[in-house]
């Protein structure tokens, strides 16, 4: 679709293996993603800390149960970022005060609505959860998603798929 993601990993590389039905022509990588942009698997796993248990399910949501003892931030995925526009979703029935998803060293904080917003050049950055002390979680399931635009849809896991391109010159 036209806002697919595509990202070409690297143009040029000649394919040197004789037995290769592509010998001679250079391979240019080509990955589509989904609207979902946030890699999976992620950085933290599932596990037990300040009282809150975080498990990662097979389709990339996240459940938490239990009453936190202390604040705990649970750390989604660190990655480079281009320039736009975006918003990140998943976070239900959350507040600043019990939880939410976040964008670190941004004002990006998703209680319930999306939050979005606006790097001017390409970013590294960091989307983690954060659980504040006395929460209580009861099977609540985040959904992270972000994606390009300013207005969230529904959660899709992330997807991406590299392909191969073969060119002559």
């Amino acid at each position: 679709t036209p806002d697919t993601p595509i990202e070409i990993q690297s143009v040029g590389d000649l394919v040197t293996n004789t037995s290769n039905p592509y010998y001679g022509k250079y391979d240019v990588p080509v990955t589509v993603r989904g609207k979902n942009l946030i890699p999976y698997p992620y950085t933290d796993s599932s596990g037990t800390a300040g009282g809150i248990t975080n498990t990662i399910n097979d389709d990339g949501t996240i459940t938490a149960n239990g009453t936190a003892s202390a604040d705990r931030t649970f750390t989604i995925n660190k990655y480079t970022i281009q320039s736009g526009t975006y918003i990140l979703s998943g976070t239900k029935n959350g507040s600043l005060s019990t939880y939410y998803m976040g964008i670190s060293g941004t004002s990006c904080r998703d209680v319930g609505n999306g939050s979005s917003v606006t790097f001017d050049a390409e970013k590294t950055i960091l989307i983690y959860i954060s659980i504040k002390s006395g929460a209580i979680l009861s099977n609540v399931v985040f959904k992270p998603q972000l994606e390009l635009g300013s207005t969230a849809t529904s959660y899709e896991p992330y997807k991406s798929e590299t392909k191969h391109i073969y060119l002559d010159e």
